[in-house]
This record gives C-alpha cells, sequence and structure tokens, in this order.
C-alpha cells in the first residue's frame, strides 16, 4: 500500500518492529556512531530506529528507486535528524562508495538488514558479508534478520514452503544456510555470531567484527 506522499506501508513492519528492536537495544552501541540499514525496503524500520536508537546516526540504502522515494518520504514526515537521506546501493558491488558525498561514512558501527538475503541472489549475501568486513569499526556488528536454513534445527514447513515459493520465482533467490554464511564471516574477521529467534521463524544473526 502506498500513500500519495510516497510513503509505502510494509505489513511485517508491524508485525516485527517490536521484536527487532527489543533484541537490536541489546546489541546496539549506546554512544554516538554510525549505522547502516542495507535495504531498507518502506523506510518505517530505520525511521523507528533514528527514533529509538538516537544515539546514532542512521544512513538508509536500497537498491530500488521506488524504496528510496519511500524511505525519504517516511524521513520527512519524521522531521528526523538521525536519519539521513537514502542513497542507492547494489549491495553485490565490491565498491560501497562510502565516504563520498552525501553517502554513509567509510567506518561504521553497526550494519543492520532485515529480509534481503533471501530475496536476492546469493552475490548480495557474499558482498555484504565483504562489505561490512572493510567498513566496519573493530567491534562493530553485522546484523541480519530473516529466516535461515540451519544444520542442527529442524526446519518449519512454512520455511520450506516459502523456499519453494522463492526459487520458483527466481532460481538465484531462496533461504539461505546460515552456516554458508557463518564460515564466510569467520573467513573475513568476524566472530561466530549470537543467534536469537524470533516470532515467525524468523533469527537475528549477529556477528561482531574481531577486535
Amino acid at each position: 500500500m502506498q500513500s500519495p506522499d510516497l510513503r509505502r506501508d510494509a505489513p511485517a513492519y508491524h508485525r516485527n518492529i517490536g521484536p527487532i528492536t527489543e533484541v537490536l537495544s541489546t546489541i546496539l552501541p549506546t554512544v554516538p556512531g554510525d549505522a547502516m540499514e542495507i535495504g531498507s525496503g518502506s523506510g518505517q524500520h530505520i525511521v523507528s530506529f533514528g527514533r529509538t536508537f538516537e544515539k546514532l546516526t542512521w544512513w538508509p540504502t536500497e537498491f530500488a528507486q521506488e524504496n528510496i522515494s519511500s524511505i525519504d518520504a517516511w524521513r520527512i514526515n519524521e522531521r528526523s535528524t538521525k536519519v539521513q537521506p537514502a542513497v542507492r546501493l547494489d549491495a553485490s558491488l565490491d565498491d560501497w562508495q562510502l565516504g563520498a558525498h552525501g553517502r554513509p561514512p567509510t567506518k561504521l558501527d553497526a550494519i543492520f538488514t532485515a529480509n534481503v538475503i533471501h530475496i536476492s541472489p546469493w552475490t548480495v549475501c557474499s558482498g555484504i558479508v565483504g562489505g561490512s568486513s572493510r567498513h566496519l569499526k573493530s567491534g562493530g556488528h553485522l546484523i541480519f534478520y530473516g529466516p535461515f536454513f540451519r544444520d542442527d534445527h529442524p526446519t518449519a514447513p512454512s520455511n520450506l514452503a516459502f523456499d519453494q515459493s522463492l526459487r520458483s520465482r527466481d532460481p538465484e533467490w531462496g533461504i539461505r544456510q546460515l552456516s554458508a554464511i557463518v564460515d564466510l564471516a569467520v573467513a573475513q574477521g568476524f566472530n561466530k555470531p549470537s543467534i536469537v529467534e524470533m516470532p515467525a521463524n524468523n533469527l537475528i544473526v549477529a556477528f561482531e567484527k574481531a577486535k
């Protein structure tokens, strides 16, 4: 649903913003810093984060132009001083052009992404890990939210059906194997993650860049 002022309303936001915020409050720094969201979607999450975690400056990014318009509409409606204008980012690329005028700084305290890596090719997931390794400060956090397959846990039938649906739409999409992401992240300088089970068979997976 989209209002005339370009603000999109994402139903998932209303379901998950409370649980996500509760977990992020145990992870994010409580001192001034910079946090970037990859795939900010409608913009509702990052505007809420700017309100709740006000010590941080929040940098929204998106691949799709229509989402950039929605993010900025929500930011303007909120009159937020903690959320910066949205910029386009192809996370699969090696060069995110951080530090350029109007773009996030080259060194960040946290990078958050929700419900992105299962609706994009694996190159986006690997790009997020690689780019985060380059741009997070030591002790900074890379935080994923969404569904995952776990080797040591039974898979919910709803996630199996969702994965099949995704792959029928695009063979490069699909729920990712958590162990593959962990291996990739550890190889690029992250500690093994903390994992929090979330409603509706989702997880928050938080990696800390090794100090």
